[in-house]
Order: C-alpha cells, then structure tokens, then sequence
C-alpha cells in the first residue's frame, strides 16, 4: 500500500493535510508525525513512498532531518516552506519537490503525483548497437514522456528555479534534473558551463560582451544575453582558443 508520511510542527496544518490528501488519494495509507526522531524511527526498516516535510519539526530543522536520511529517501520528499532559504535546501538536497505556502490543494496535488511522473530510467544501454545514439540524442523525460532531443540542437540551459530549462532550436523542455548531470550527458566539447546556472552550446555562440572589472556575458545567436562568471570564464575561452 502507498504511504505518505507527514512531518508538521503545526497540528492544524498537520490535520488540513492528513484529510486534504486522504480526500485525494482514499487508498494511501497516511502517518502524521510533529517529531523528526519519532518519524525517522517510523521510517525502519523501510521508509514511506512519499514524505511531506515542513520546514520546522517539533525536535528539529528540516536541514537536520535530511541530513540523516539517505539521498535514495531524500527523493521522496516535498519540502514545505515558506522562506526563500527553504528553497535553497530543497534544491541542496535534492528533494522531489517544493511547495512553497501558502499553496493550493491543486499544487499539493500535483506535487504528490510528481513521485510517478518523473521517474529516472536505472540505466541507459551502452552496447555499441546504441552508442552512436547516445553520442548525438539527449533522452528528456518530460511528466511520463520521454523526449529525444538532438544534442546539436540544444542552443543552452538555464537552471530555472528548482528545475532547469532546456532550450532547443524548436522546443523548451521543463526538466528535474542537476545541471553537472546534465552536462555529463551532454558530454560534447561545445557544451560548456559558463555559470553555475547555466550552459552554452558554443556553436550557437555570437559574440561575448566585454563590459569591464573582469565582467563578460555571452550572447547566443537568438540573441539571449547569459552572464559568464568569474568561476568559469577561463573554461570557457580555453576552449575557445581566445587567450
């Protein structure tokens, strides 16, 4: 039976969830808890499908809880916030997903059935009948589909809140997923990191704007403006023989 557990330091919140998600999902078995330590202890031997979290505990942070379970188990939690440096540890640690309060029953509920729309693939193959198609297709799964987009294609991507965007030439993609990830997927030389938010492909690459105190951006052919940080910048003209 899929479980949810509910992790508030608010008993009213505590109970608007219980019986807002049992309205939804009548078959979910549902446990509240107002303590981190009860709840981890609920979670032996085998932890919940789903864990909605508020930012406080009774007994401690919702930092302090993740930090004791495994990333394996951080990607079932939904993270509820309503600080912006909530959303700074729901993206630090990887949670399945944010909401930040007040929010919908709507978005509550999208976010309790993100779990089964973004599931990751274990493994893609690697036998030679498939290496040419890795080698120039990116697979994006996209809310249950799964999208093969040419990697010549891809002009940047741009971390975008809690997911990035993936611009194409025809298409934007909304997708789940760590930017160093992506990149090593990407894993072509004219994909390059020029900020801790974003990645240019250089062959889409006007001109870089020089605009003083060691400041530069990039500007793409579609006329996107990308700020290139001081972190990255050697990186990025190295590969672009520029000294």
């Amino acid at each position: 039976m899929f479980q949810i557990f509910i992790l508030h330091d608010d008993i009213r919140e505590q109970d608007w969830l219980q019986q807002t998600i049992a309205r939804m999902r009548p078959e979910t078995r549902i446990k509240s808890f107002d303590s981190g330590s009860d709840a981890l202890k609920a979670m032996i031997p085998r932890p919940p499908e789903l864990i909605l979290l508020n930012a406080s505990l009774e007994d401690m942070t919702a930092f302090q809880f993740l930090e004791k379970i495994p990333p394996t188990t951080r990607g079932r939690v939904i993270l509820l916030g309503e600080e912006d440096a909530d959303a700074v540890v729901a993206f630090d640690f990887r949670v399945l997903d944010y909401l930040k309060k007040p929010y919908t029953q709507t978005r509550l509920k999208k976010a309790i059935t993100l779990q089964e729309e973004i599931e990751v693939e274990d493994e893609i193959p690697t036998s030679a009948g498939h290496q040419a198609i890795i080698d120039t297709i990116l697979p994006i799964k996209v809310s249950g589909n799964i999208f093969f987009v040419e990697k010549e294609q891809i002009r940047y991507i741009i971390a975008s809140g809690y997911y990035i965007e993936v611009f194409a030439e025809e298409k934007r993609f909304l997708v789940r997923e760590p930017m160093h990830e992506v990149l090593e997927r990407l894993s072509h030389p004219q994909f390059v990191r020029v900020h801790r938010s974003s990645i240019v492909n250089t062959d889409y690459l006007d001109h870089i704007n020089l605009i003083g105190k060691g400041e530069t951006e990039a500007v793409m052919k579609d006329g996107k403006v990308i700020r290139i940080s001081k972190t990255y910048k050697e990186d990025l003209l190295d590969k672009l023989k520029v000294s």
